[in-house]
């Protein structure tokens, strides 16, 4: 079992093997004398602990606070996704990160500060209008009471969405209003410049109630204030699925080449060890349940 103490593998893994295993058992695993048919409780609980350090390390990526910082991430479900378990050796467990983007190495070693405007105005989704390029980028909020975003929006401003929102679509429903409370996409299309959505707008929150306009200061060009609050022209968007009635809350905002400087900088984030996190969590837990599963093979 990979020890608190060890470092990390730098490929997005977490190897998990027994602490009993790794010593004195080395000489015996070689043999073929220790092996899945002498010590079948080790290897099943291993496979155990490597599925509990699995779950571990998803719950990290879904919001979970990670110690020592206490700092919450939220993957938006690509990073969750992408955390899979390898059982195939008895003895050596694999957990790792499939994933096409590098979200575990981001997350490890951090990042000083920087200004996303230049790839937000060259990326895929960017567009070019009379002035020069622009992009329209989302943001999701969180409800109040979980790890959807690590900034929920405060309990008033969701029951004032929740409750004008539910009135609209039900005055919608029975032709007593022009637009419905929650927004929909009515259709998607791909056409030349790439994947264009319709939506059905609804209800959308007023400036005087998406919050104070925040202040933040940056290395690069100093102190700058928000033109609105952070929830201000929020949407509540339909988002159900066949199996599940849900909706997510957005907001837009416009970047283009005469946005203020210091408005789409991305403060500096400090590294943080998230699987020596789990392997520190979870280190207890596997030496309890190794000593036994070790104790039941040796009686």
């Amino acid at each position: 079992m990979a020890t608190p103490n060890q470092p990390m593998p730098n490929d997005d893994k977490l190897h998990v093997a027994a602490v009993e295993i790794a010593g004195p058992f080395d000489k015996l695993i070689a043999k073929g004398i220790f092996n899945a048919n002498t010590f079948p409780h080790v290897a099943e609980m291993l496979d155990e602990l490597a599925n509990e350090y699995a779950a571990q390390w998803r719950s990290y990526t879904q919001g979970e606070a990670i110690p020592p910082s206490g700092r919450k991430i939220n993957s938006r479900g690509d990073y969750t996704r992408s955390i899979g378990v390898d059982t195939t050796s008895p003895f050596v467990k694999l957990i790792f990160s499939a994933a096409s983007k590098p979200y575990t190495e981001w997350i490890e070693r951090g990042h000083e500060e920087y200004d996303m405007k230049p790839f937000l105005l060259a990326g895929p989704k960017a567009r070019q209008g009379k002035s020069g390029p622009y992009n329209i980028i989302p943001f999701r909020h969180g409800v109040p009471g979980t790890n959807v975003s690590n900034h929920p929006m405060p309990k008033s401003t969701y029951s004032i969405m929740q409750k004008m929102t539910n009135r609209l679509d039900n005055a919608f429903r029975a032709g007593q209003s022009a637009i419905p409370g929650t927004s929909r996409v009515l259709s998607v299309t791909q056409g030349p410049a790439g994947i264009r959505r319709t939506y059905q707008w609804g209800y959308r929150l007023p400036e005087s109630q998406g919050g104070p306009r925040q202040t933040k200061v940056t290395q690069q060009h100093g102190m700058y204030t928000w033109a609105t609050g952070e929830h201000s022209s929020m949407y509540r968007m339909e988002a159900s699925t066949k199996n599940a009635r849900s909706s997510t809350y957005m907001t837009f905002r416009i970047v283009s080449i005469h946005s203020n400087p210091s408005s789409w900088i991305m403060p500096e984030v400090p590294a943080v060890a998230i699987r020596e996190a789990v392997v520190k969590k979870l280190a207890p837990i596997t030496r309890e349940a190794m000593a036994e599963a070790m104790k039941k093979d040796l009686e």
